[in-house]
């Protein structure tokens, strides 16, 4: 009893250090902490407890602050933010696997003890393995497969693409779920712009939740309610609430000019404004259908990179098959309507030949060398199946 109530506590800490991710910081003080931390933030914002508490305990008690941990949790929160906000499937979705997956990994390379302590009169429901490391790279490889089977690259792509996020434009996709997490789309792209360009400063940024809590707001570069006719048919084409049409203004921006027009705002707000996004906005002469078009492949490039994952299938289409697809096809990043059926026969493909439950999240096209349109997989950078 006394080690069941010695482990009881222990778990209770756990619990509350995950859920309240200052706490590590506050006791390690490292880099790695304030990693992890960040992860733990965004993973808290952006998925249910009942989901996330029982795996997150799990790998926190077998792992400790290691660099294991913050891999896991970056794999993690790439799941919670496709899945759950930007593919709006239900937040319970996938629960009672991870609570499987937790056991399984709570109990690795403690076989005789789960025996001695349960007696054979408790169904796991999952394997019990010898050591962490094989639980860890199976637990990771399944979250990747699910990545692909909720969040798939086509599916954020489509999404994203639509011209209105917030899932009022009558589809089957309900909008991305919070406007928190459009926001922190669009913190994080902030962040990416600052590293790549020498006019902004990574090191000025503050953390999201202080940022939220000194006041960013999401700006509709073209107004959703304009105060004069400019531009007004971009209304009518309906790409006010496209994500190419969406920036956030710093605490400190003026808000007062946000129906204005954007001749207006590019002089009176985004010159000014210390979000690099909006700068580089203000160099526009206008804002027009095309400009927004052209800034949404540019977020949804960034997307699937940031909350992007290594596993993938390369596929050479044949001639005939691509002739098929050719008609907007430039980039990996965007997938008309045949590549995106090619993509549920390539996941089909992969588990009659592999015999395997994994479920492919990417794939890359390509026209060069021979052979048939499936060519080969890749379920990392390292191997080849």
């Amino acid at each position: 009893i006394k080690d069941y109530l010695s482990s009881l506590e222990e778990m209770s800490h756990s619990y509350k250090e995950i859920n309240n991710p200052q706490i590590l910081t506050e006791i390690y003080s490292t880099e790695k902490a304030s990693l992890i931390a960040k992860k733990l933030n965004s993973i808290n914002n952006f998925s249910s407890n009942a989901t996330k508490d029982a795996i997150l305990l799990s790998m926190y008690q077998k792992l400790g602050m290691s660099n294991a941990l913050l891999d896991f949790l970056d794999l993690f929160e790439k799941y919670s933010f496709r899945t759950y906000q930007i593919a709006y499937h239900n937040a319970s979705v996938n629960r009672n696997r991870f609570r499987i997956l937790s056991s399984s990994l709570y109990w690795a390379g403690s076989h005789k003890e789960f025996d001695d302590i349960f007696i054979n009169d408790y169904d796991l429901r999952g394997p019990i393995y010898e050591d962490i490391d094989s639980a860890f790279r199976d637990i990771c490889g399944e979250i990747e497969s699910l990545i692909g089977e909720y969040g798939p690259d086509p599916d954020i792509f489509d999404y994203l693409s639509r011209d209105d996020i917030e899932g009022n434009d009558q589809t089957q996709w309900s909008g991305i779920r919070k406007k928190k997490a459009t926001r922190y789309l669009l913190y994080e792209y902030e962040k990416y712009l600052r590293e790549s360009n020498s006019r902004g400063s990574i090191d000025q940024i503050p953390s999201f939740s202080d940022w939220e809590r000194q006041g960013i707001e999401i700006e509709h570069i073209h107004p959703v309610n304009p105060n004069d006719d400019e531009d007004y048919d971009l209304e009518n084409e309906g790409l006010v609430q496209s994500i190419g049409n969406l920036a956030l203004l710093a605490p400190e921006d003026n808000k007062d000019a946000k129906n204005s027009p954007f001749s207006v705002k590019k002089d009176k707000v985004y010159s000014d404004s210390p979000m690099t996004m909006l700068d580089n906005i203000s160099e526009n002469h206008s804002w027009d259908s095309e400009d927004i078009i052209n800034r949404r492949k540019d977020i949804i490039k960034f997307v699937l990179e940031r909350w992007g994952i290594d596993s993938r299938a390369d596929v050479h289409l044949t001639p005939e098959i691509d002739s098929i697809a050719i008609d907007s096809f430039t980039s990996e990043y965007e997938y008309p309507k045949m590549k995106r059926k090619l993509f549920r026969l390539i996941q089909n493909d992969y588990h009659e030949k592999t015999d395997q439950e994994y479920c492919l999240s990417k794939v890359s096209f390509s026209t060069e060398g021979v052979g048939s349109w499936w060519d080969k997989i890749r379920i990392c950078p390292e191997c080849d199946a």
